[in-house]
């Protein structure tokens, strides 16, 4: 096999992949920092190279996979980084179905959405910086996707993470930018502090961290259920799942290209990627498989209910992707990689094409407000309008799109786990995923205001080509889902499954009529959802902002002045108490060196005397 991959050249390709990003993040960095179209040059060229070597290796790789009854076995390129007495560390890529598929929808989107910010950074003073960082970002979270093992796929978790920080914080000027930026990166610390103990464990244990390795390393049950829950601790903070969720919606004051990138392609879904990756782990331990399903069952609800309030558009799509991201995760949570991996893929065509929608409908308007863009207009914007309804008509599961048939392989596998409630929770979900999807088209629907002074134009080519390529893309690949499986696990698996189909797409037709009553028409702009008292409770986010807000003024404050009071008092203070006596004694000592000859005789004649007498005394 390894020849037969060597004669495709695979290798080479693999070199194209992982290189030219970061080039071109040093070249920008060092020489292009005020040559802003030249910046915007390179890292367009990196992103289309990168592209181009991947759709090769797809196309290579899947018809060598056609040729086979089963799944190609993973082939890894590594060389020898460092050894201790234990361990050995290995650094370069590993090949199978699950990285070409991540590759595809990395590449993919990154090179759209780079496009797509050529219109939408238009104009802004710090393009350079902002297409360096792109740079970085997707070339991080590529090499993550390549490596051969989970150290160096932490390594470069942990810079998808810094490269989230720089670009949420990337308007640094805005103080809600800077906070949330800030709030990103120490939220995400949490989860990766357990990824890093689980990491330490299987290195402790094992002695070995090569993904290959995994389904062969015979681990207890407890063990394993140990391991599983440390990395899936990872998993929750880079994937935002409930309660680390809270850093993903602030995370929208970064640049909308930004927003597309990390919830399509990048940081959130590295979560669910690892997941599938580490797959043979989780599946030794049937009780990390059910905490994985309650997690990412609740996170599915709890962001559905606040993304049915938000009057944000950005944050509707940012909280509709918390809710997505736990549908994979509890897809996996059902012992179902395969359609948490689908319902990855699908949702990234759809997730970027929304997200960029917005970014077109906010370039337009001036504002993420759903009812100033309505009023400016929005409805007239025909390519961006129409893209957001194919965008929204997946995310709500409406056949014959995309959404369908992943959501539909998702609620299989929950049907098959034997939990009634489990799968009227998730169908539950389905239905307020409709709602807020298409209370977001009918508000756009409304008629707007002609005083506006905005006229009927849409966004640039430059801005609308990558919304109607992805929107192609949302039409159509659903429908690979036999493919999917086969390339995927070996294993064909397709066609829709009517008993769970049919309530679902009648949920989903319900939700959409609930939102047409509630928000077609008139000029209301609160539904009946809305005005639920039940609802206040989504609309303060769960006060999980205020929970934290409490601990950290509180508790890590509180901790930090009794600490600093320890410290300036009890521990400087008798450091401090020590050097004071000895400037006391030797001042007082300094006092006795006067110069003067007659009282040092004085002093040696009465110190004579009081010798001699102290003899005398004892003598007699």
């Amino acid at each position: 096999m390894v020849e037969t991959f060597e004669a495709l050249k695979i290798p080479w390709l693999m070199d194209a992949i992982f290189y030219p990003y970061f080039a071109a993040f040093a070249i920008i960095i060092l020489f292009l920092r005020r040559n802003e179209k030249l910046a915007m040059a390179v890292s367009l060229l990196a992103s289309s190279t990168v592209l181009a070597s991947t759709l090769m290796l797809f196309t290579r790789h899947y018809g060598l996979a056609a040729g086979h009854s089963e799944v190609l076995p993973p082939v890894s390129y590594t060389l020898k980084w460092l050894s201790t007495g234990s361990a050995t560390f290995e650094f370069g890529y590993l090949v199978d179905s699950l990285t070409v598929l991540m590759l595809i929808v990395v590449e993919v989107v990154s090179f759209l959405v780079q496009v797509y910010s050529i219109g939408y950074m238009h104009g802004d003073k710090g393009r350079a910086r902002f297409y360096a960082y792109l740079s970085l970002f997707s070339g991080s979270m590529t090499a993550l996707v390549i490596s051969p093992n989970l150290l160096q796929t932490y390594i470069f978790w942990e810079l998808v993470g810094l490269c989230s920080y720089l670009l949420i914080g990337f308007w640094w000027h805005k103080p809600e930018a800077a906070a949330a930026a800030k709030k990103a990166f120490v939220m995400t610390r949490f989860g990766d502090l357990g990824l890093f103990l689980g990491l330490l464990m299987l290195l402790y244990t094992r002695g070995n961290v090569a993904f290959t390795d995994f389904g062969a390393m015979g681990l207890s049950a407890g063990l394993a259920t140990c391991i599983s829950l440390l990395i899936f601790c990872g998993v929750v903070g880079k994937s935002s799942q409930f309660p680390l969720h809270v850093w993903l919606p602030d995370a929208m004051e970064g640049p909308t290209p930004v927003s597309a990138l990390i919830h399509a392609a990048t940081m959130v879904v590295a979560g669910v990627y690892l997941l599938s990756r580490s797959a043979p782990i989780f599946m030794a331990s049937q009780t990390a498989l059910h905490v994985i399903f309650l997690f990412g069952a609740v996170t599915a609800f709890v962001a559905a209910t606040m993304a049915c309030v938000q009057r944000d558009i950005k944050k509707v799509w940012a909280y509709s992707t918390i809710s997505q991201l736990g549908y994979m995760v509890l897809a996996f949570g059902a012992a179902s990689s395969l359609s948490s991996m689908f319902h990855l893929f699908t949702h990234a065509f759809y997730k970027a094409l929304l997200f960029l929608a917005a970014g077109s409908f906010i370039h337009h308007a001036g504002s993420n407000d759903l009812f100033d863009i309505a009023r400016k207009g929005g409805r007239r914007m025909w390519i961006t309008f129409g893209t957001t309804v194919v965008g929204a008509l997946a995310l709500a599961g409406i056949f014959p799109f995309s959404g369908f048939y992943s959501k539909d392989a998702i609620l299989v596998a929950v049907q098959a786990m034997g939990s009634p409630v489990g799968y009227g929770l998730v169908m539950f979900t389905g239905f307020l995923t409709a709602y807020y999807s298409f209370r977001v088209v009918f508000i756009l629907c409304r008629r707007p205001d002609e005083h506006s002074g905005h006229g009927s134009h849409d966004s640039p080519f430059v801005m609308t080509g990558p919304l109607l390529i992805l929107a192609i893309a949302t039409c159509f690949v659903g429908r690979w889902e036999h493919g999917f499986g086969a390339y995927y696990l070996g294993a064909s698996h397709g066609g829709v499954h009517l008993d769970v189909a049919i309530p679902a797409s009648i949920l989903a037709i319900l939700g959409l009529i609930l939102a047409a009553v509630s928000f077609a028409g008139g000029k209301n702009e609160d539904g009946v959802v809305d005005r639920l008292p039940m609802m206040e409770i989504p609309r303060q986010k769960y006060y999980l902002d205020d929970f934290y807000y409490w601990v950290t003024q509180k508790i890590v404050l509180g901790c930090s002045r009794l600490c600093a009071y320890v410290d300036r008092h009890f521990v400087d203070g008798s450091v401090n108490g020590v050097a004071e006596t000895v400037r006391w004694l030797g001042d007082r000592w300094s006092r006795l060196q006067t110069g003067r000859i007659q009282q040092y005789l004085n002093a040696l004649v009465f110190m004579v005397s009081v010798l001699g007498l102290g003899i005398y005394l004892a003598v007699m």
